[in-house]
């Protein structure tokens, strides 16, 4: 290098170093046009002054802000990025699932993350977080739950008489009436609607007892022995389809006691 060429001292950390662009960063603010610190102890400044908060806070709110106007200048970038999201989010999805429950099942993790999470229980901040919740979300509930009633009892009272009326529902509530009254005389068996439904059409839908055709859904099931005598059950072989007549006038009758007799059709 030239003798000519003059000395400049940093300001940083006190080296003299020749004053051109090789060791100094151009600055207008200063009468050589170079800048008072050596590239070296500006480009650590630099690095020291992105990572504090502030920097890193104003820098964030600059590329949200940047982010803002471009997408509302041309949504349809923004719709596009959207799309490839949702894309990459469907071939991901499997994969990450995968990854997560073997990730689980590695020696040691789940051990680990049971500790972690016994430690974090523990932390007396996330407690008093906690119970400071419940609290309040206590609160909540009681306060909505005053004026729930008002708010929607008609709505309730109609969706479950709707609810009540569906075929399935009652078809269902037919049998379980009809388990619950022989549990409590300690008679065995049972039997589901759908083999309800096959007793029906095996009886081709007519009553068991004098032979009327019935509509499904306004017929009676009967226990041929009936469960308040003894040697009867509640499975479906001691189950017949009857019309509402036959087997309230046969009441607790056995077959050969009732005058109508009864045989499959």
């Amino acid at each position: 290098m030239s003798d000519d060429v003059p000395m400049k001292r940093c300001n940083k950390c006190g080296e003299e170093y020749p004053a051109t662009n090789e060791f100094f960063t151009r600055d207008k603010k200063w009468k050589d046009g170079l800048n008072s610190a050596c590239k070296m102890c500006k480009r650590q400044a630099d690095k020291s002054y992105q990572r504090s908060p502030d920097a890193l806070e104003r820098r964030r709110e600059r590329n949200r802000e940047w982010s803002r106007n471009y997408y509302a200048r041309r949504p349809e970038v923004q719709e596009r990025y959207k799309e490839n999201a949702r894309e990459r989010y469907k071939e991901n999805t499997e994969r990450h699932k995968e990854y997560i429950k073997n990730y689980r099942h590695l020696p040691g993790n789940l051990e680990r993350k049971r500790e972690w999470d016994r430690n974090y229980s523990r932390n007396p901040e996330v407690r008093e977080k906690r119970r400071a919740y419940r609290e309040k979300r206590r609160a909540y509930v009681e306060e909505y739950r005053k004026g729930y009633g008002d708010r929607y009892r008609e709505y309730d009272l109609a969706y479950n008489k709707a609810y009540r009326q569906r075929p399935e529902v009652k078809d269902r509530n037919r049998i379980r009436s009809r388990a619950r009254d022989a549990l409590k005389r300690a008679v065995p068996g049972n039997h589901t609607a759908q083999q309800s439904r096959e007793q029906y059409d095996r009886q081709k839908g007519k009553c068991y007892w004098c032979g009327k055709k019935l509509t499904w859904g306004k017929h009676h099931e009967d226990h041929i022995i009936p469960i308040t005598r003894e040697g009867s059950s509640n499975d479906i072989s001691n189950i017949v389809i009857a019309c509402p007549a036959c087997n309230m006038s046969k009441h607790n009758k056995y077959p050969h006691e009732f005058f109508k007799g009864g045989k499959l059709l």
